[in-house]
């Protein structure tokens, strides 16, 4: 029984050493800053109101 103690013993605190100290892979040692992105503001209505189309007659039969 006490070697089973020892052993949990042992692997919390390697649990808990990754824990603390992390993994080497699990860093990203280059921090990415966002880039600056540029919009341009306007109307809606300056956008979506298109001109209409003429209505085409339909064929007589």
């Amino acid at each position: 029984m006490a070697r089973n103690f020892i052993l949990s013993i042992l692997f919390h605190a390697i649990v808990v050493a990754v824990a603390y100290f992390g993994l080497p892979s699990f860093r990203d040692s280059v921090i990415l800053e966002p880039l600056p992105l540029s919009v341009e503001l306007v109307t809606v209505a300056d956008v979506t109101n298109l001109p209409t189309k003429p209505k085409e007659p339909e064929p007589t039969p």
